[in-house]
Formats: C-alpha cells, structure tokens, sequence
C-alpha cells in the first residue's frame, strides 16, 4: 500500500482487502499491482518501471495529498460514529 510518495511501487497483496487497495493504486497510477503468485521477474520489471518512470511518483504524492488531506480515516470515523449517534475514538 502506498504510505507516502516515495512508497510509490510494485504491490505483491498478501492480506483479503490487499489485492482491492493494489487494484486501486495501479488505477491511480501510483504503483504496479501483481498477483500473490508473481515470479520474480514479473516483480523486478514492475519495480523496475515504478523506478524509472515519473509519474508512479507523481501519482503517489497526489494520493499521499488526498489521504492527508481527509485525515488517515480520522474523517470517516468520525462520520460513521456521528451516523451511529456515537462520539468517535
């Protein structure tokens, strides 16, 4: 998943909700999304290209601004337990 802009990369997901946030960055061009199964180099020309094309970087500090800008999940947090009548973590 990408954490900041220089996180812009090849993303192996590993976890349920992985391959979706994989998916989700390679459409927002901030990264390469790969099967779990990659072979080694399908990994490295993935990191390969992230490395020497701009723009996987360029979209990754758009989506870095995005996400702080709408607070790391605070906002939606605070949203869903203001729709629950409850006060937010």
């Amino acid at each position: 998943m990408v954490a900041d802009d220089k996180s812009a990369g090849s993303l192996k997901p590993q976890g349920r909700e992985q391959p979706l946030n994989a998916e989700r960055v390679q459409a927002l061009g901030a990264g390469v999304a790969l099967p779990t199964d990659a072979p080694a180099d399908a990994i490295a020309r993935a990191v390969g290209a992230v490395l020497e094309e701009p723009g996987y970087e360029r979209a990754a500090r758009q989506v870095k601004a995005l996400v702080d800008r709408h607070g790391r999940g605070e906002e939606a947090t605070a949203h869903v337990a203001s729709l629950l009548g409850a006060q937010a973590p």
